[in-house]
């Protein structure tokens, strides 16, 4: 399921940042934000940093999976920025952490 990509550059990676909160209540927000992140031309790797998640509804667990699934159709490489417990918990509850590379370290 992993795409296959070039050595990303800092020009052709993004960061995406997520708040305290991956749920109903903003997931349109950071569906669209995300989303323009990943329609970017030129972009090969994106980072979701996960560090500061504190609450991560079903609504969330389905966001990542969605932006997962949209990156990999664009051959896009999906890095998971320190997830915090709440996210990694989450995850693996539902068996999907794997579908994840965790890194520890921001690359630019």
């Amino acid at each position: 399921m992993r795409p296959k990509t070039s050595n990303p550059t800092p020009e052709n990676s993004r960061i995406y940042r997520f708040g305290e909160r991956v749920c109903l209540a903003n997931a349109d927000t950071v569906r669209t934000a995300v989303g323009e992140l990943l329609d970017t031309a030129g972009v090969r790797r994106l980072t979701l940093d996960a560090e500061s998640v504190c609450e991560c509804d079903s609504h969330g667990i389905h966001l990542f999976l969605t932006i997962a699934r949209k990156a990999a159709d664009r051959g896009i490489q999906l890095l998971l920025y320190r997830p915090s417990a709440t996210v990694r918990d989450a995850l693996e509850a539902v068996g999907f952490l794997t579908a994840f590379t965790v890194v520890e370290t921001l690359e630019r």
